[in-house]
């Protein structure tokens, strides 16, 4: 009896370990990314709130589903329109009808490349991010972080597009940037970490007759 005990504990453990074996990890995003602007900025409220700010830390996250990415031809991939939390100081808000901009073709010919850009829904204004190596191929479907670029940094520093219209928000107001002195742009994936793993699905059903053949063997032994 031992020794049929044993077998079985062997069979079951073989079993085990075909199917740890046959089961990859496979890295994938998840389906909602944080798609956050950070940086030091001038600009007005105007509407219902009326006031300026000068050289103050901003923010702008958004939060998308991924699937609903756009897809611009020559590297270049969009997010139109969105909406999301902004912060300057104490002024928190939600800003709508924006777009997500990122061009990460490093073969444009001409014009700025590798850019990450956030506009309002006529792209009359907004921020740039300006030739970021880590924007390079990036699509919008996964985690990226450029760091904090400044306004000295030459090639590399954010710019201003400002024509005259802001970001509207569900408060009434309109927020315009005048001034940008530093801008980053990082995409996270929410409370889950940058990555998970995952078993692909049709690798679980070709596992299935494996795991069975060995508990029929098991039942005849």
């Amino acid at each position: 009896m031992p020794r049929v005990g044993s077998a079985r504990i062997s069979l079951l453990s073989a079993a085990f370990a075909v199917a740890i074996i046959l089961v990859p990890n496979r890295t994938v995003f998840a389906a909602t990314l944080d798609y956050t602007f950070t940086g030091v900025a001038s600009g007005t409220i105007t509407g219902t709130t009326n006031a300026t700010f000068s050289d103050v830390a901003f923010s702008a996250t958004f939060v998308e589903d991924t699937s609903a990415i756009i897809d611009l031809g020559s590297g270049y991939f969009e997010y139109n329109p969105v909406s999301g939390t902004f912060n300057e100081g104490a002024y928190t808000t939600t800003i709508t009808g924006a777009v997500i901009e990122i061009n990460g073709n490093p073969d444009t010919g001409s014009g700025a490349y590798e850019t990450a850009n956030l506009f309002n829904s006529t792209y009359d204004n907004g921020v740039t991010l300006n030739s970021n190596p880590a924007l390079l191929d990036y699509n919008l479907d996964g985690t990226v972080s450029t760091g904090t670029v400044l306004a000295s940094s030459g090639d590399l520093a954010p710019t201003l597009n400002s024509m005259g219209d802001g970001f509207s928000t569900t408060t009434g107001d309109v927020v315009e940037f005048t001034g940008l002195d530093a801008l980053a742009f990082t995409v996270t994936e929410p409370s889950t970490g940058p990555t998970s793993s995952v078993p692909e699905p049709s690798t679980l059903f070709s596992i299935f007759p494996v795991l069975v053949g060995f508990a029929v063997f098991r039942r005849l032994r």
